[in-house]
C-alpha cells in the first residue's frame, strides 16, 4: 500500500511503461509545522488528506522523485517543484512536477504491484541490515556462529532450517495485460466518514445555486448506476457491474454530467485523486453516492452500516453502454432490472426513484429540466417522485426527435418538468395508448405544445399484466391517499431502496468486506513524554513446551542464542501487547 500512495496508474499501466500515468499518483503537497513548542525544529512535510491525514517525509518521496538541490537544508522544504501537475507533461502548472527519481522509481512501481517480490526483497535487505558488523561470514557458514565469550554446554539446540523461508506465491503468473486491475484495498470506517465529509463540504459550497448542486449531487448517484446497470448475470465471462468502468464515449451513457467525473480537474475526481486513489473506483463511487443520498435526505437515509467494500476496477468494458436501459423504451425495466441485473420490478421502482434528485441537461441528454417541481425539490431525496406521477397531466414533449419525453408545462425559471419514458412506463401503458395524456380530468393542461390530448388518456396495465407490480410500486411509495393528497410517510420508498440499492452493488460480487472499524480512541498526539504503551490485562500466554525447558545459564556473559520457543514466547508476548 504503501508504494500506491507514491506511484500512480494500473498494472496495465505499468506492463506497458505509462510513465505519465505511473507519475499521477496522489497529489502530495508540502505543508509547513512550527514545533516550538516541543523544542525541535521546524519542518516541512508531505501530507494528502485531512480525515485521515496522510504524511510522507523527504526520504518517502525521493524514491519516485529527484530532489537532488531542490531540498532547503534548514528545514526540509522543497519550493521549486510540486509532487504532481498533471498539464503538458508536467510542465503546465505554476511550479514543474519534480523530475522522477531515475534509480530507484520503477523497483517502487514494481512493488505497488508485486506484493510477493517485495516481500522477498524486504526479507533479503533486513537480514543484510541485521548482519551487518556480525561475523557470521567468518569462518563459519552454519549458524550458530561462535562469538567470542564463555557459553554453557547445553546451549539450547537451535532449528536448523532447509533454506531460505518460501515466501507466499500467486498461484499463477500474473497475466501480462490482464482485464481487471489489482485488488482494491478495504474501505475504513474512517476512510469512508472522510468521503461523506468531503461530499458534504463539496455540496454546502454551492451555496443558495440549488441547480448547480443538483446537478452536482444527482450525477454521483447516476455516476454508479450507469456502473452498476451493465450487470448482466446470464454472461458468466463478461458479467460487469460495479466495477469502476464506463465507457462514456456511448450515447447511452451521454445523461452523466462530464463536469463532476472526468480525467482531470473535475470536483468528484479531484476528491479521489488528492485522497482515495488507493481504493478502487467503484468502491469510492458507492460510497461518494451513499453520501449524497444521507445528506440529500436529511440523515433520513443513511446507508453507511450496508456498505461494503473491495471491488475491484475493470481496465476496459467494450460494450457497456449497450446493456444501459434506453430512456426511449418500454422494455428497459425488464430487459436491463429484471432480465439481465436479476432484480424485481419493485427494486426498479426503487432505483429509479433516484430521479428525485438531480436534472437532466441538454448539453450532455439533451433532456432538460427536473423531476420535481423545483429547484429546491430537485436536491432533496424523498417520495416526490412518485408523487408526480399523480399529480400532473403529463404529455410528450419533442415528438419524432431521438430525445422525445414528457413534461406538464410550464418553464421553471429555465428548469422545465419532464420525465423520460422509462419513469412513465412504470405507471402507464405508453405502448397501448400515444400521443397521450396522463390526467385528462385536468383538461386544458393536456392541450399544450400544439397537441390536443384532453380526450386521450394513457392507458393503465390491464389486468394480469407483471408491469403491475411496478405501477402498484409507484403508488405505494407515493403515499397517496384515497381522499386525495398525500401522505409523509417515505419509509416504504426508503426501505426498498436500500434493499435495491445494496442488491445492485453488489451483483456478481464475493468476498466484499464491511467497513474497517475505526479505533475506539484518538492516535497518541505526539509530546514531551513517550506515550504509554497498552498493558495486557494479564501477562501472555507462553506457548508451553513438552518438556522442561533448559534452565538458565549461570555463566553467560550476557549472551546466550535464542531457543525456538523463546522466539514464540516474544511473538506471543507482542501479539499480546497489540491486541
Amino acid at each position: 500500500q504503501y508504494y500506491s500512495d507514491i506511484v500512480g496508474g494500473t498494472l496495465t499501466d505499468f506492463v506497458n511503461g505509462n510513465f505519465e500515468a505511473m507519475m499521477n499518483a496522489a497529489n502530495w503537497r508540502m505543508v509547513f509545522y512550527n514545533n516550538s513548542e516541543f523544542g525541535t525544529p521546524d519542518r516541512w512535510e508531505w501530507e494528502r488528506g485531512t480525515n485521515p491525514h496522510f504524511v510522507m517525509l523527504n526520504s518517502d518521496v525521493a524514491l519516485v522523485r529527484d530532489l537532488s538541490g531542490l531540498i532547503d537544508d534548514e528545514d526540509g522544504q522543497v519550493s521549486q517543484c510540486q509532487f504532481t501537475c498533471n498539464r503538458n507533461g508536467g510542465t503546465g502548472c505554476a511550479r514543474p512536477r519534480c523530475p522522477h527519481a531515475a534509480e530507484t522509481f520503477d523497483i517502487a512501481a514494481e512493488y505497488k504491484h508485486d506484493n510477493a517480490k517485495f516481500l522477498q526483497d524486504f526479507q533479503s535487505a533486513f537480514t543484510k541490515m541485521l548482519e551487518a558488523g556480525s561475523d557470521t561470514d567468518a569462518g563459519c557458514s552454519v549458524p550458530p556462529c561462535p562469538i567470542p565469550g564463555t557459553f554453557p554446554t547445553a546451549s539450547p539446540t537451535l532449528p536448523q532450517p532447509s533454506g531460505s523461508p518460501t515466501l507466499p506465491q500467486p498461484s499463477s503468473s500474473p497475466t501480462p495485460n490482464p482485464t481487471k486491475a489489482p485488488a482494491s484495498a478495504i474501505v475504513s470506517e474512517q476512510e469512508y466518514d472522510a468521503i461523506d465529509a468531503d461530499i458534504a463540504a463539496l455540496s454546502a459550497a454551492f451555496g443558495n445555486d440549488d441547480g448547480s448542486r443538483a446537478h452536482f449531487l444527482g450525477g454521483i448517484v447516476r455516476l454508479v448506476a450507469h456502473d452498476f446497470m451493465d450487470f448482466d448475470i446470464n454472461n458468466g465471462t463478461v458479467p460487469m457491474g460495479s466495477d469502476g468502468c464506463i465507457d462514456m464515449d456511448h450515447a447511452d451513457n451521454s445523461g452523466l454530467p462530464q463536469d463532476v467525473w472526468c480525467d482531470n480537474g473535475c470536483p468528484l475526481t479531484e476528491v479521489y485523486n488528492n485522497g482515495f486513489s488507493h481504493i478502487s473506483k467503484a468502491d469510492f463511487w458507492i460510497a461518494a453516492a451513499n453520501a449524497v443520498i444521507r445528506i440529500a435526505s436529511n440523515n433520513a437515509l443513511d446507508l453507511k452500516d450496508s456498505y461494503v467494500s473491495g471491488r475491484v476496477d475493470a481496465e476496459s468494458c467494450v460494450g457497456q453502454g449497450s446493456r444501459l436501459p434506453a430512456a426511449s423504451g418500454c422494455d428497459a425495466v425488464e430487459g436491463v432490472f429484471v432480465d439481465r441485473m436479476g432484480l424485481t420490478r419493485t427494486d426498479a421502482v426503487a432505483l429509479l426513484g433516484a430521479h428525485t434528485i438531480g436534472r437532466g441537461n441538454q448539453d450532455f441528454s439533451g433532456h432538460n429540466g427536473i423531476w420535481v417541481d423545483t429547484e429546491a425539490q430537485s436536491v432533496v431525496f424523498d417520495k416526490r417522485y412518485y408523487e408526480e406521477f399523480f399529480r400532473r397531466a403529463w404529455i410528450p414533449r419533442n415528438q419524432g426527435t431521438a430525445i422525445q419525453d414528457w413534461t406538464w408545462g410550464g418553464n421553471n425559471n429555465g428548469s422545465p418538468r419532464f420525465f423520460l419514458n422509462v419513469d412513465m412506463c412504470l405507471l402507464f401503458d405508453i405502448e397501448a395508448t400515444f400521443p397521450c395524456c396522463t390526467d385528462t380530468s385536468q383538461g386544458t393542461a393536456c392541450d399544450r405544445n400544439g397537441q390536443v390530448l384532453r380526450n386521450t388518456p394513457c392507458a393503465s396495465y390491464p389486468a394480469g399484466s407483471p408491469r403491475l407490480e411496478a405501477a402498484n410500486a409507484v403508488d405505494l411509495f407515493s403515499d397517496r391517499r384515497p381522499g386525495g393528497g398525500f401522505g409523509n410517510d417515505n419509509t416504504p420508498f426508503y426501505n426498498a431502496f436500500a434493499s435495491a440499492w445494496g442488491k445492485a452493488t453488489t451483483n456478481g460480487l464475493s468476498n466484499l468486506q464491511p467497513l474497517v472499524p475505526s479505533p475506539t480512541s484518538s492516535p497518541t498526539i505526539l509530546s514531551s513524554t513517550p506515550p504509554t504503551l497498552p498493558q495486557p490485562s494479564a501477562s501472555p500466554t507462553l506457548p508451553q513446551p513438552s518438556s522442561s525447558p533448559t534452565p538458565k545459564p549461570t555463566n553467560s556473559p550476557g549472551f546466550s542464542f535464542l531457543s525456538e520457543q523463546e522466539y514464540d514466547a516474544i511473538d506471543a508476548d507482542i501479539a499480546a501487547l497489540s491486541a
